[in-house]
């Protein structure tokens, strides 16, 4: 591997989070507490911004036009989301609201007995202690 596929560009990547601009103290804001939230690249902001504002509507509940373009962009989310990481096809992806929910449904899938057929993706300090008291470790 070379030097430059290692290397991380640390302005570039606090350049697209508009809230690391602000300083306390005099000093660059360094924000380390995602445990309930977090940060949000302004390409994030500009497009849920724009959802809520042109194209907000229920998702596979609709027939009417927006709704079904709200459920075409999830869908194509999805498949994005599947092909990064890998998936077979596109319903291997589950999107949730947040971790807790998501631990929360993997352990009642599994309750009736049924195998554990999934790989789930929480990085190691969001998710070691939640999935570790859920004995999903």
């Amino acid at each position: 591997m070379s030097d430059e596929a290692t290397s991380l560009d640390v302005k570039t990547v606090r350049d697209q989070f508009p809230i690391l601009a602000r300083e306390f103290d005099g000093k660059p804001l360094i924000f380390l507490d995602s445990a309930a939230t977090s940060l949000k690249p302004q390409c994030v902001v500009d497009t849920i911004a724009k959802f809520y504002s042109e194209e907000y509507a229920t998702v596979r509940r609709g027939v009417y036009g927006i709704s079904q373009e709200a459920t075409a962009r999830f869908e194509a989310v999805r498949a994005q989301a599947a092909t990064f990481l890998g998936a077979s096809e596109p319903e291997e992806i589950v999107i949730v609201r947040g971790e807790t929910e998501a631990i929360r449904g993997s352990r009642g899938a599994h309750r009736d007995g049924a195998p554990c057929e999934h790989r789930s993706l929480a990085t190691c300090v969001q998710g070691a202690r939640r999935t570790d008291r859920c004995g999903l470790v």
